[in-house]
């Protein structure tokens, strides 16, 4: 597998990436988190904001499974949306069905 993208945690349902990252962070988009000796741990984004002043985007889960041993992260690459590989209104629907089947 590829390298992942460096995140920082903040919480157990937030990290922080370098960068605007918004674009590819959006609602519901399934993401997978290397928590190192604590392993892998899947969510959904709930939502992403970039902050010009620090130039970091902070990326919030709907699901609590990240651990302060978090290192890197990956983003599925289908996305949700009008013009991703699931309907929204679908996946508002059963964001937290799939946090139970793929964690």
């Amino acid at each position: 597998m590829e390298d992942g993208i460096k995140a920082t945690f903040i919480s157990d349902t937030s990290f922080i990436l370098d960068g605007n990252r918004t674009q590819e962070f959006v609602p519901y988009r399934r993401v997978r988190a290397d928590c190192q000796t604590d392993g892998v741990q899947y969510g959904s984004v709930r939502s992403s904001t970039f902050n010009s002043e620090t130039n970091r985007t902070t990326v919030t889960l709907f699901e609590d499974a990240l651990t302060p041993l978090l290192s890197e992260v990956w983003y599925a690459i289908t996305a949700p949306g009008d013009h991703g590989a699931f309907p929204e209104r679908y996946l508002q629907a059963k964001a937290r069905r799939y946090a139970l089947i793929y964690s």
